[in-house]
């Protein structure tokens, strides 16, 4: 596999969820250097997709308030109920 890493586009769409402030379990999940950032819970229909652990793919990016979040962890609740995702959204460090 030769060659160079070429960023994809990017696509813009629109999905509902209900934003509500991380628990101390959910807070401990995040890695070492994101604790510190804004982060909240995210729980939606729509399935966000975060990083993969081989870094190939890159994680979801959301608008809260005007900010840009990363979207850093994703549970599927499948429950045949009310089928969800939660997931976990760590404010982007801006670089």
């Amino acid at each position: 596999m030769n060659g160079a890493w070429v960023e994809g586009a990017e696509t813009a769409f629109t999905f509902y969820g209900s934003k509500q402030p991380l628990s101390g379990k959910d807070m401990l999940s995040l890695p070492e250097g994101r604790r510190d950032r804004e982060s909240y819970l995210i729980y939606t229909s729509t399935q966000l997709m975060s990083a993969d652990i081989n870094g190939q793919e890159n994680p979801d990016l959301i608008v809260i308030d005007g900010n840009d979040f990363e979207i850093i962890n994703v549970e599927p609740w499948q429950n045949g109920i009310y089928n969800h995702y939660k997931a976990i959204a760590s404010k982007k460090q801006v670089a």
